[in-house]
C-alpha cells in the first residue's frame, strides 16, 4: 500500500516442517502462472528458474540436464527478535519441468505432489479413526501418522522426480508414482490396523455413526483407491473383463 503499486510481491516464507518439494508448484514457471489469464498471478517462480526454462525451450540446455535448487532461510519468534529455526533444504529438478514446451511434465510433477499430500492425509484420517474407535483422541495419532507418511514418501518422491526426462511419458510416470504411493501408504495403513487393540476392533459409536477397526480400514482402502485411480487401472480393467459362458 505504501508503494502505491499493484501487484506487489513479497518474499515467500519457508515452513521448516514442510519439505521443499511440497512447494514444487510455486517453483515451476510453466505451472506457477498457468491460468492467470489477464489477472496477475498470485506468486512468481524464481527468476533464475524462469531463465533456465527459457534456455531449455531454446535448446540451449540438454533435456537430461538436472539442477539442484536449494532453499535457505530462518524462522523467527519473540517479536521477530530471535531465531527459532533454520531452513536448509533442496531438491534436484530435471530441466524438462521448467520449459513452457514441457508444461505437461511440470503439471504431472505438481499433481504427484498432490497425490502424496492427499495420501498422507488419508493415512492420518485412518490413524485418527482407529484412535476414536479405541476410545481415545484422534489429534495426536493423526499428526504422527501424517508425519510418518511424509517421512516414507520423501526419498521416494525425490527419486521419482529425478528420474523424469525428455523421453518420459507423463501419464505413465504419474501411474508409476501412484503405484509407489499406493504400496507404501497401504503398507503403513496395514501396520496401523495390525497395531489396533481389542477395543478398537469392538469399536464405539461417535455421534451418529459407529467406528471400528474394520470400518476404518475399509473406508481407508476405498478412499485410497479413489485417490489413486492410475495405480489400480490394470486391476480395474481385469475386473471388467467378461468371461464367456
Amino acid at each position: 500500500k505504501k508503494l502505491g503499486e499493484v501487484p506487489v510481491y513479497m518474499p515467500r516464507e519457508h515452513r521448516p516442517e514442510r519439505a521443499f518439494w511440497r512447494g514444487l508448484g510455486s517453483l515451476l514457471p510453466s505451472v506457477a502462472q498457468e491460468g492467470a489469464g489477464r489477472e496477475a498471478p498470485e506468486s512468481l517462480p524464481p527468476a533464475v528458474l524462469r531463465w533456465l526454462g527459457h534456455a531449455r525451450g531454446r535448446g540451449w540446455l540438454p533435456g537430461h540436464y538436472t539442477l539442484r535448487t536449494r532453499a535457505i532461510g530462518m524462522t523467527y519468534g519473540g517479536k521477530q527478535a530471535v531465531t527459532e529455526d533454520i531452513v536448509d533444504d533442496g531438491v534436484a529438478l530435471p530441466v524438462v519441468l521448467l520449459a513452457e514446451s514441457d508444461r505437461e511434465m511440470g503439471i504431472t510433477a505438481v499433481d504427484a505432489v498432490r497425490d502424496a499430500e492427499e495420501s498422507a492425509r488419508l493415512l492420518g484420517h485412518l490413524a485418527g479413526n482407529l484412535a476414536l474407535a479405541a476410545g481415545g483422541d484422534a489429534g495426536g495419532p493423526r499428526e504422527r501418522a501424517e508425519e510418518a507418511a511424509y517421512a516414507n514418501l520423501d526419498p521416494l518422491f525425490r527419486r521419482w522426480l529425478a528420474g523424469l526426462g525428455p523421453e518420459t511419458d507423463p501419464t505413465q510416470a504419474r501411474a508409476r508414482w501412484q503405484r509407489i504411493v499406493r504400496d507404501r501408504i497401504g503398507e503403513l495403513g496395514g501396520d496401523l490396523v495390525a497395531q489396533a487393540g481389542p477395543a478398537a476392533w469392538r469399536g464405539r459409536t461417535v455421534g451418529d455413526w459407529h467406528i471400528s477397526t474394520p470400518e476404518a480400514d475399509r473406508n481407508f482402502r476405498r478412499q485410497l483407491r479413489r485417490l489413486l485411480p492410475l495405480a489400480y487401472a490394470e486391476e480395474n480393467h481385469e475386473e471388467k473383463v467378461e468371461v464367456p459362458a
